[in-house]
């Protein structure tokens, strides 16, 4: 993820006494603007992963922007490409931004532009996806999704696998309108990433990057005077800025991962315990699935999430263009928690930056979040309004049901009553016949006790197997 700048140029940029450098090329006009066509400091560049105060989202793909002054140029610029570099002290050039000029607004008495820019997503971001996503072999894998649509908008992505690229998902969309930016951002919710466009115009997809290492504190300097800057590969090691301000606590550590469609869905998946839930509701690559897919997506995503711990954080620095969202800067600060000055060892990350200037370079990091994730609201196995339309429906016609078979049963009875006279008839003569057979009873009743009196009736009780056997009720759960 790291831009391509030299330690040697990186060291420069920390002391801020280096002279830079911007140029501008415009490829479909084969037009480069430099130093002496730019006013100012007019430069600016503001980029994010994660520009929320709440709770963190792990979803990306926010728009970078670029703003800058130049002398008019004559000629028209806006929906131009543009490409943005910088050097320092005649060193090498390094993209910083890759985009199209959005609005140009002439200043300066006209004889200057100001031009604003965004990355080929902002142009793309609302560009209806649905018919090549109808057009698609259902079901297809999260990575055959994301293939399409960058193919579809024409921009490059970065060769990646992603935790949850084998998922197939069935068809589920069917109204006509699918806007790019949320199809992309469903991807990176589901697989625990930050979408971006990075400096040379491709998108990635960004972890976030903590630094744990800790540098012993060189003696006779202070937090914020400048000295050797020294990287490796993950921290970037930030020895002059103007601020550092920071919160006492840092998000707490995930520690499982709802994914459902909402509320009442009761094929929602899971992952983890429960304590501090990272909530996927509503992703629209996930509804459709079973319940075991949801929880395969859970588990996989969990592996990602759990490692976003940070604290947040606000710091002014001296302009460090090689640093980019997802990376981790390290400062050295003072601590006063003991009651006095202590110096020591803190590490950010940087989900969202401000750069602006040329000569007097600046940057502004930032990162905010919650300490918690808010509480997961269980699932409610309530029916909403269409599933308590639907039952009321059945209930209808459930009725109209029974009202024909009552009908039926009326002329059933009718006929009973008919029969039953006749058979009221035939159980008096009935009754006739059991006195006679009452009798005849009575009469065998004194013949059996006049035998066993005799002893000529053997009446010694048997063993039968009912009464010593086992009578087992068996089901099977369906």
């Amino acid at each position: 993820m790291a831009l391509n700048f030299s330690d040697s140029d990186k060291q420069k940029y920390m002391t801020g006494q280096y002279r830079k450098e911007i140029k501008l090329y415009f490829p479909q006009l084969s037009l480069t603007v430099l130093n002496s066509q730019i006013y100012g400091e007019s430069l600016s560049l503001e980029e994010a992963i994660f520009d929320g105060n709440g709770e963190l989202s792990i979803i990306g793909c926010i728009s970078n922007r670029f703003s800058i002054e130049i002398r008019n140029q004559g000629v028209q610029l806006k929906n131009k490409t543009i490409q943005v570099s910088i050097r320092i002290d005649n060193g090498s050039w390094n993209r910083i931004f890759t985009g199209y000029v959005d609005s140009v607004e002439t200043v300066r008495d006209r004889s200057y532009q100001k031009l604003m820019c965004y990355d080929a997503l902002y142009k793309y971001q609302d560009k209806n996806f649905f018919d090549t996503y109808d057009a698609l072999t259902f079901p297809v894998t999260i990575k055959t999704l994301r293939d399409a649509i960058f193919s579809f908008i024409g921009i490059s992505q970065e060769s990646t696998t992603l935790v949850n690229d084998g998922v197939s998902i069935p068809q589920t969309i069917e109204d006509g309108e699918l806007a790019v930016i949320d199809a992309l951002r469903a991807v990176c919710q589901m697989n625990g990433v930050f979408g971006k466009i990075n400096a040379s115009g491709v998108f990635e997809y960004v972890d976030i990057t903590v630094s744990q290492d800790v540098l012993p504190y060189p003696s006779g300097f202070y937090p914020g005077e400048a000295y050797p800057c020294s990287t490796d590969g993950e921290a970037n090691y930030i020895d002059k800025y103007r601020n550092v301000t920071f919160e006492d606590y840092e998000l707490a550590a995930i520690t499982g991962v709802t994914v459902r469609d909402g509320t009442s869905d009761t094929t929602y998946g899971r992952y983890g315990t429960s304590g501090n839930m990272y909530l996927v509701e509503g992703n629209i690559w996930c509804q459709g699935l079973t319940q075991a897919t949801k929880n395969t997506i859970a588990q996989n995503l969990f592996g990602k999430v759990q490692y976003a711990v940070y604290t947040p954080f606000e710091a002014v620095t001296v302009g460090l263009p090689y640093i980019e969202c997802g990376d981790a800067v390290t400062f050295y600060v003072y601590d006063y928690s003991s009651g006095h000055a202590e110096t020591v060892v803190m590490s950010f990350s940087v989900m969202s930056r401000y750069l602006k200037g040329i000569q007097w370079l600046t940057d502004t990091y930032k990162a905010a979040g919650s300490e918690y994730q808010p509480e997961v609201q269980p699932v409610s196995y309530e029916m909403n309004v269409e599933q308590q339309i639907t039952v009321i429906e059945n209930e209808i016609t459930g009725i109209g049901g029974r009202i024909d078979d009552i009908d039926t049963s009326i002329g059933g009875i009718s006929g009973d009553i008919d029969g039953l006279s006749g058979r009221v008839d035939t159980a008096e003569g009935d009754i006739d016949d059991l006195e006679g057979d009452v009798t005849s009873i009575a009469s065998a009743v004194q013949d059996l006790q006049s035998l066993i009196s005799y002893g000529t009736a053997d009446m010694t009780p048997g063993t039968s197997a009912l009464a010593t056997g086992h009578v087992y009720l068996m089901y099977e759960q369906a």
